[in-house]
């Protein structure tokens, strides 16, 4: 196991490498900023261009809908609803309140 030692701080390599930072920000934010534009300009080009030359597909079937699914997700709603109902009804205590 090593132990880290902290030498002395030199201030005038800080001071050096903010000078450089604050001096080059201008042409920074501008690669950045170019960067970012090409980026969403590719997201743009395959979310929305190149999705909307895709052949659609379409099913020679309707759907079916499965009436013993589609009861089960209806029971399990009503038994929700009946909680939610079930919760505003019920007296909790009040904690705040001193006995």
């Amino acid at each position: 196991m090593t132990i880290i030692s902290f030498k002395k701080i030199d201030i005038k390599k800080i001071k050096k490498g903010v000078e450089f930072l604050t001096q080059r920000a201008f042409f920074a934010f501008f690669l950045l900023f170019f960067l970012g534009v090409i980026f969403g300009g590719i997201l743009f080009l395959k979310y929305f261009i190149l999705i909307q030359k895709a052949p659609l597909r379409i099913e020679k079937e309707p759907l079916k809908l499965e009436r013993r699914i589609y009861d089960q997700v209806l029971k399990i709603w009503g038994e929700r609803e009946l909680k939610f109902e079930e919760a505003g009804n019920e007296a909790l205590p009040n904690f705040f309140q001193g006995h």
